[in-house]
């Protein structure tokens, strides 16, 4: 008699849409009964094997958690079920650092393509993104015994900056540390960036208001009849320029204030995008070819929108990039200082550059001649 044999299953990415009779039921129990092929050993080993993800990318890595309803799972058994090849998880250390925790706050280093929360639109989610910040939060203090609360963002960093940010962990706290992003501001922010180009000026202040262009695209914008278009704001970067390399610069920034690309619209104005940020690399170009830069000088409360164009290189664009680009943006949140909202205390925390950024400066030293 012929022995019947066992099926397997394919090696691929499998996707399972959130079905009603998950309801109550385990992740181990879902994806045993979802992919039957796999056996009860194998569903639990691919689970802790970390190739077991939600759409937006979260590793599902806790067997016993319940699937919560709408959830769509993601499992990865392209490489077999241990986990070898491109499997999308990270151990947490490898996608950020917790550097100070109390019961009001959590300072945390983020590394790069570690969401800060949730995209909403889940077709925007990139292939190397990895589960949120506040989910892996989450996690890191089950794993260790602590207790767990609902984080609440205070600041956010782009997807591919590194570097220190600072939560809440309740809201009598968060409150507190957002007021402190307000003028005369006491909680303080500093990046190291590598941007295209040697700079001209040594130090200075960028000063614009930034908002959406028609075409969608956040930048530096004109006034409309003498007033700040809605929703659009008041933008403020000091800048210090820390070493020339010839074909790229070290700058220290310093945030006044802080609006969504801030630093990356700045820098692409003034002549000098963020290496390997293509999207402001982009705007740079056009702005270059429009002459643009020379022609947008209006004033809003003292402070004329493209004053960045006077500091810096005369609007002369300098886009000759190194031979080779880092992996990331190559923008990093360096030094984070505010007051304390429960002892009042003066924090101060330093974060050196990641080891991908540190290893592209000496490569820069190196190429450059610095």
């Amino acid at each position: 008699m012929k022995q019947q044999q066992k099926p397997t299953i394919p090696q691929k990415i499998h996707r399972l849409d959130y079905q009603s009779s998950w309801d109550g039921k385990r992740l181990k129990e879902v994806v045993r009964e979802a992919l039957p092929a796999l056996g009860s050993r194998s569903a639990l080993m691919v689970i802790t094997n970390g190739l077991v993800s939600a759409e937006n990318g979260a590793v599902m890595n806790d067997a016993d958690a319940p699937v919560s309803p709408g959830t769509t799972l993601l499992i990865d058994v392209r490489h077999g079920i241990r986990g070898q090849g491109e499997a999308r998880h990270k151990p947490l250390v490898d996608q950020f650092r917790v550097v100070h925790d109390d019961e009001d706050l959590v300072v945390v280093a983020k590394s790069a393509f570690t969401l800060v929360q949730p995209l909403e639109e889940k077709s925007e989610v990139p292939e190397k993104a990895t589960a949120p910040l506040i989910e892996l939060l989450k996690h890191y203090w089950k794993s260790n015994n602590k207790p767990v609360v609902d984080p609440v963002l205070i600041q956010r960093l782009d997807l591919q900056t590194s570097g220190l940010l600072v939560i809440g962990k309740n809201v009598i706290a968060a409150r507190n540390l957002q007021t402190q992003l307000m003028p005369p501001r006491s909680l303080h922010r500093e990046y190291i960036a590598f941007v295209a180009g040697d700079m001209v000026a040594e130090s200075g202040t960028w000063r614009s208001i930034i908002g959406l262009a028609p075409n969608g695209t956040r930048r530096s914008i004109g006034e409309e009849g003498g007033r700040v278009p809605p929703r659009a704001q008041l933008a403020i970067t000091h800048f210090r320029t820390a070493k020339r390399y010839g074909t790229a610069s070290k700058l220290h920034l310093r945030l006044e204030t802080g609006r969504t690309h801030q630093i990356r619209i700045h820098c692409a104005e003034a002549g000098h995008p963020v290496l390997a940020d293509g999207h402001y690399t982009r705007l740079a170009e056009h702005l270059f070819e429009r002459g643009a830069q020379r022609k947008l000088q209006p004033r809003t409360k003292g402070y004329p929108t493209h004053e960045i164009i006077r500091q810096v290189d005369q609007g002369r664009i300098a886009l000759q990039n190194p031979a080779r680009l880092p992996g990331r943006i190559a923008l990093h949140a360096t030094s984070l200082e505010f007051i304390h909202p429960g002892t009042r205390q003066i924090l101060h925390f330093q974060d050196d550059l990641p080891q991908e950024l540190a290893d592209y400066e000496r490569y820069l030293e190196k190429s450059g001649g610095g």
